[in-house]
């Protein structure tokens, strides 16, 4: 949820709360801040700027969730869940800025990956429908919002859906 730069600025507050508990012989008060510091570091390995990126992407702020996102620099060690939001929210990015390839590839990785919320799995889906729609395959797009509005989806996906399949026609 961090940038990289927060992370450590936030290590070395902890660093500096410890240092100044042992010369206190605060020694519980030490470990809570070691294990605060050490869940930082394993939160920049486990979950990267995916959060951070998604919530950008979904304000709308694009450019600004393309650049934390490349903030993320250790892909292969991201938790499942945090791997299938950062094709998730890379597939929407690649969508805003109209490279198609690259977003369809994104949200078939972000489906095969893992997506937690069926909301997010129906909208991935939605938008392989309007990739496929671009590419004139309307059958395809079909079938893509076919298998979305099976899903289990809150009313604002659905109308989003409804808005997506007046499109495909």
């Amino acid at each position: 949820m961090f940038t990289p730069r927060v992370r450590i600025v936030i290590i070395a507050l902890c660093l500096l709360l410890l240092c100044l508990c042992l010369y206190k012989e605060k020694i519980w008060a030490g470990i809570v801040i070691s294990s605060f510091a050490i869940f930082t570091i394993l939160g920049y390995f486990f979950q990267g700027t995916v959060y951070l990126s998604f919530r950008q992407m979904r304000e709308g702020k694009i450019a600004l969730a393309k650049e934390t996102l490349s903030l993320t620099k250790y892909f292969n060690t991201l938790t499942k869940t945090q791997k299938g939001y950062y094709f998730f929210t890379k597939g929407y990015i690649a969508l805003a800025e109209k490279n198609m390839i690259e977003a369809e590839t994104a949200f078939n990785h972000a489906l095969n990956v893992g997506l937690r919320l069926k909301s997010d799995q129906a909208m991935a889906l939605a938008n392989l429908g309007i990739i496929a729609n671009d590419k004139k395959n309307k059958t395809e797009a079909r079938e893509f919002l076919k298998k979305a509005k099976n899903l289990k989806i809150s009313k604002n996906v659905a109308l989003e859906l409804d808005k997506i399949n007046q499109i495909i026609g």
